[in-house]
Parts: C-alpha cells; structure tokens; sequence
C-alpha cells in the first residue's frame, strides 16, 4: 500500500480550497465538486504545490465532524489488489464499513472504506 491521499471534512469545499491555497499553495485541482452517491457527500480532489493530494468531502454524513470542528477524515491507500488488502486489514482487526464500490471521483476505480483504531482508512484500487 502507498499513501494516496489525505481526506478532509468541510462544510464548504469552495472555501476550504481557497484557504489551502492560500496557506500551501494549490499544484492543480484534479476534478471540480463531484457528487458521490455511494458515499452521500460531494468531494473533490486537489494537489498541493508540496505535491500532496487533499479530498475535501462535504455532506450530510460528515457535518457532524465539521460542527464539531473536526477536519480530518481518512487516510487513503493504493492497492493494485483490494480485496487482498481488505482482507489483510481485516484479519489484523479492520471493520469494513463499505464495500468495494466505483468512486465519480476516481473515474469509478474501486474504493472501499474500513475503519480502524487510527481512524477510517480508504482503499483505492490502482491498475493492475
């Protein structure tokens, strides 16, 4: 697995890109807002000058962590095989919280959502 990108919770993308901009500096935003039906929240996806990429997810499901002042999300992964890998973090106590699904965002490659003592971790499958 390697690092793919740092997931951030927002009430507002627009702004929180604006202010990430202005604090680090913007590479180049990959995708504009997108809705995600399996995840029930708009995202999108930009890179840092640093060349660290950031998903800003806003919805329903999270503005009860952007109430309480909490921007960080999950953690995602690359895998070139998912299941493997789903079934590696399970056997080492992971829960999966969502299947292996196509993500708008990821030109429908497969993610999946697992959550762990450190926090929701996402897996996204890479070309084999």
């Amino acid at each position: 697995m390697k690092l793919h990108h740092i997931g951030i919770a927002t009430k507002d993308i627009t702004k929180t890109a604006t202010q990430l901009h202005k604090l680090f500096g913007l590479g180049k935003q990959k995708n504009l807002v997108v809705f995600d039906p399996s995840q029930d929240a708009y995202v999108s996806y930009l890179r840092l000058k640093s060349h660290l990429d950031i998903e800003l997810i806003s919805g329903k499901k999270i503005e009860k962590l952007s109430d309480k002042g909490i921007s960080y999300y999950h953690l995602c992964f690359s895998t070139k095989n998912i299941q493997n890998e789903i079934n590696s973090l399970q056997k080492k106590g992971a829960i999966l919280v969502s299947k292996p699904t196509g993500a708008p965002l990821f030109r429908n490659k497969l993610v999946a959502f697992l959550y762990t003592k450190i926090g929701l971790i996402e897996l996204i499958q890479i070309s084999r």
